[in-house]
């Protein structure tokens, strides 16, 4: 493996653990209209919306913790970097972040594009307010650029790549594209699923959401698992806020 002498756990985990604990405080913001519905079709009954905006934060804290427990453990061996972690740093992170924002607004946009293409705003039937298109803004470029990357990139991803090297590559010295490759792909339709309980708290699972879903948040998740094998977990980080922004911009212009 690539990395003899790696930081101490510690200095691999509490960093990112702090990291994603700001994007997962900030998840109310994002989760504040779904959450209201809830409330207002009675079912979480008994709770009032601060309650329920707190417990929303729970299950996530845990997966967080874990992402962060498994990459800081798993990663450095096969090579996966971290400029925060201080794991396999080759260069400057600032010589990263011209690909990083450009990439995530190139799909950003694409992904708009299709959606409008393909769904005509299937899931998003109301106009959004201003207020709403902010908390988005925050929760996505927070939870999702942080906390998100942390559980499925450093995380899930390194283990994935972790067991393909343990089933297939036992002896090599680095990570084989091939099992690179398929960690990407299969994190990727694993990050797609997992959006589908927050699709379903705004609109009805039906087949154009279930679709929509999956395959938007696929698209991304390819491009923040590629930069995450080949350049850093914080590349991924950039992307995937700048893909919120881009979402932002559309929403507020009605493009989507």
């Amino acid at each position: 493996m690539i990395d003899r002498s790696p930081p101490s756990f510690a200095r691999r985990f509490w960093p990112l653990v702090a990291f994603g604990f700001a994007g997962v405080a900030s998840l109310p913001l994002a989760m504040l209209p779904a959450l209201r519905v809830l409330v207002r079709n009675g079912y979480a009954a008994g709770m009032s919306l601060g309650e329920l905006a707190a417990l929303s934060l729970i299950q996530p804290a845990l997966l967080l913790v874990a992402g962060a427990a498994v990459g800081a453990t798993l990663a450095p061996g096969l090579g996966l970097t971290s400029h925060v972690a201080r794991v396999n740093v080759h260069g400057r992170f600032v010589k990263e972040l011209p690909l990083a924002i450009a990439s995530g607004m190139a799909i950003g946009i694409a992904i708009a594009g299709l959606d409008f293409a393909l769904f005509q705003h299937t899931a998003l039937a109301r106009p959004a307010s201003m207020r709403a298109i902010a908390g988005g803004l925050i929760g996505g470029v927070l939870y999702g650029g942080l906390a998100e990357e942390i559980m499925m990139r450093w995380g899930l991803m390194s283990f994935v790549a972790w067991l393909g090297m343990r089933l297939f590559a036992r002896n090599a010295a680095t990570l084989p594209a091939s099992i690179g490759v398929a960690a990407i792909v299969i994190v990727a339709l694993l990050f797609a699923a997992g959006h589908l309980p927050a699709a379903a708290m705004t609109a009805p699972l039906t087949s154009n959401v279930v679709a929509r879903t999956l395959l938007l948040n696929a698209v991304a998740g390819l491009l923040f698992g590629w930069l995450f094998w080949r350049r850093s977990l914080e590349s991924a980080m950039v992307a995937h806020a700048s893909v919120h922004v881009v979402f932002a911009v559309a929403q507020t212009l009605g493009w989507r």
